[in-house]
């Protein structure tokens, strides 16, 4: 069966595959993050065609699917279809690898919070896009982070990572974890990137916890760059101490707002971001949001946005569970 998108390009699909593998099959790429249903990154709205359910699409609500949106990660085709979606060719270039990686160094930044550094090995190919995320598997568990950098010259990746109370890897990776410990990496995943067709806009970055990670690897790569952009992050954290130490950008005009949501302490604001966001006026026309984070916080945010009279296109990551860490 023909799948094309409204960009004018098509590729072939099966009944038995969902659309979203068949397209990164054909080196197509749609928007997508957690390829499970569980976010609603890869919502679409099927122009002509119809499409057969795989798997629940847990993220999309009733008032999505009678305007007629389904979830590619989701679906499998019944016939040819036309969807209204682009083919992001930016990413045809990045191949996914699976690379043996050492633990370098553990640095806990508090009981919940750690950055985990990993030596791949010196010959290994590996290349991504700032905001996207790999696979960290060891034995039989594996679990979904963030690039929050990678160190091309000296092949070490970072990653942000929350410890989830009985999860699985988090007690390995807090309680058990050595320097020399060896993992595998597979990756990269996901479409969440900053667009440098909307560097002359307002962008509006919303973050809470870990979901910092790919804006730190998208804000080292732009200034790297040298691209002068406008941001203001929006960034929410429990405790004061759960905040890193952000460097100084010459290209960027970066603005950080903090929230609190656990205590209260000055030079912070007091509650979640989409609150905070709503106390800071706006030219809606002319911001490009992006939000990454709990699915949640994303919604709460979206939400908000919505409300304040934005139309336009949002970009999310969401932080989805297996089995919470």
């Amino acid at each position: 069966m023909k799948i094309t998108l409204k960009c004018g390009t098509n590729f072939e699909a099966n009944e038995r595959s969902t659309i979203l593998d068949d397209a990164i099959e054909n080196n197509v790429f749609l928007s997508h993050s957690c390829r499970t249903g569980q976010c609603d990154s890869c919502k679409t709205m099927v122009i002509s065609g119809e499409t057969a359910i795989i798997r629940p699409e847990i993220a999309l609500k009733q008032k999505d699917i009678d305007a007629g949106y389904i979830l590619t990660c989701c679906r499998s085709p019944l016939s040819d279809l036309t969807l209204d979606a682009t083919n992001l060719k930016k990413f045809s270039s990045i191949k996914k690898v699976r690379i043996p990686a050492k633990i370098f160094k553990l640095n806990q930044v508090t009981s919940s919070l750690l950055i985990l550094d990993l030596k791949l090995h010196p010959e290994s190919n590996f290349k991504f896009i700032p905001g996207q995320y790999i696979d960290l598997s060891r034995s039989n568990i594996k679990r979904s982070y963030s690039i929050m950098s990678f160190d091309q010259q000296n092949k070490v990746l970072r990653l942000f990572i929350k410890n989830y109370i009985h999860g699985a890897m988090s007690q390995y990776l807090f309680e058990e974890s050595k320097v020399g410990d060896l993992l595998v990496i597979f990756g990269p995943h996901g479409t969440f990137c900053f667009e440098d067709s909307e560097r002359s806009s307002s962008n509006l970055f919303f973050a809470t916890g870990t979901g910092i990670a790919p804006y730190v690897s998208i804000l080292n790569d732009l200034e790297a760059r040298n691209i002068e952009v406008s941001i203001s992050l929006f960034w929410g954290n429990r405790y004061a101490d759960e905040f890193l130490e952000l460097p100084d950008f010459k290209s960027i005009d970066l603005k950080v707002y903090r929230a609190l949501s656990q205590e209260t302490k000055e030079g912070f604001y007091n509650g979640y971001i989409q609150d905070l966001f709503s106390s800071v006026d706006y030219e809606h026309i002319t911001i490009s949001p992006y939000i990454c984070g709990s699915k949640d916080m994303i919604e709460c945010v979206q939400n908000r946005l919505r409300e304040s009279g934005y139309n336009g296109i949002i970009a999310t990551d969401a932080f989805v569970s297996h089995n919470e860490g």
